[in-house]
């Protein structure tokens, strides 16, 4: 008896322990130890000369609608081919929600986290933005929708 009481105390205690971990931030499309700063750096010089525009994805590992995303954009043949025609892709990693990580690039970029992730976001060659995420913005789930994000991409290219 003393035996399963001890078993059922140490699994009340992982049961705690798993519902107040923090959400999963480990290997995933969102690299946690990039510089994003001189990712994006490096995707707007390459710009300038290409003439291509800049999509910056704000997401975390944790999210699947973030991971899905970043799925879409590489798998769907429509999105990857206006991808490699127009746009220079670096991904934005935001960490687990309250975490502040990238915080400053957030905010520069007006990349509306708080109301869920991924956020899109596109830069001229120059850096200047080219969506205000706090009013035209794809929605969290939209990574089951190609044809919005196609539409949202195809809006946004280069002329």
């Amino acid at each position: 008896m003393k035996r399963h009481f001890a078993i059922l105390i140490l699994l009340c205690g992982l049961l705690v322990n798993c519902s107040t971990s923090p959400p999963y931030d480990g290997p995933g499309p969102f690299d946690k130890t990039a510089s994003a700063k001189d990712d994006i750096q490096r995707s707007l010089s390459a710009a300038r000369p290409s003439g291509k525009h800049v999509l910056l994805v704000f997401g975390a590992n944790w999210c699947s609608d973030s991971t899905r995303m970043v799925s879409l954009l590489q798998s769907d043949p429509q999105i990857a081919a206006v991808l490699r025609e127009s746009y220079l892709v670096t991904r934005v990693d935001v960490g687990p929600k309250g975490s502040g990580r990238n915080g400053d690039l957030v905010t520069r970029y007006h990349a509306s986290i708080d109301k869920g992730i991924p956020v899109l976001v596109v830069l001229d060659s120059s850096g200047q933005l080219l969506n205000d995420t706090r009013q035209e913005r794809l929605r969290d789930s939209d990574h089951k929708h190609p044809e919005r994000v196609l539409g949202f991409l195809e809006k946004h290219a280069p002329r």
